[in-house]
């Protein structure tokens, strides 16, 4: 604790403040339920700028010193919290490229499949139709390909 902090909870607005918080628990760390011990107001959280009274009834608890010492051994630091997130948001990432990656490959596996297959089935229907007819599908077809090509080049 900073001495700059510890002279704040020196100041009679903390003082009546923790007092409050204290009696509302009823002299009780609220924790254990001990009474006969000397109890500690704990700050839920912190904000910066914040002078410690002016915290909210709700993020304010009496606590006796074991509970409250216990309490601050399982405080993270911001710059902590943040690393850990930073930690499995990376992870998280990772693990959705990888499931994106093979799911890609799934798919151009079984469009390259289907694709396939429709070729061949084309090439037997082509052959399969008389000259006249297979000649007017071959031009639809050049018409239809030109036409993809020109829309991808105005989409890209």
């Amino acid at each position: 604790m900073s001495s700059k902090y510890a002279e704040r909870l020196k100041h009679p607005k903390w003082q009546r403040r923790r007092l409050q918080i204290m009696s509302a628990a009823d002299w009780k760390c609220v924790r254990c339920q001990a009474a006969d011990q000397p109890l500690n107001v704990h700050h839920k959280l912190y904000r910066d700028g914040a002078e410690p009274w002016e915290y909210a009834d709700d993020e304010l608890v009496c606590l006796c010193e074991q509970c409250h010492e216990n309490e601050h051994r399982d405080v993270f630091t911001r710059a902590e919290v943040l690393k850990l997130i930073e930690s499995a948001l990376a992870g998280a990432a990772k693990k959705f490229d990888d499931l994106l990656a093979r799911n890609n490959e799934f798919y151009d596996r079984l469009f390259g499949e289907h694709f396939e297959l429709l070729r061949v089935v084309d090439e037997l229907r082509l052959k399969l139709l008389p000259a006249e007819e297979r000649k007017a599908l071959e031009a639809h077809k050049a018409e239809t390909l030109k036409r993809m090509r020109e829309h991808t080049q105005r989409v890209s």
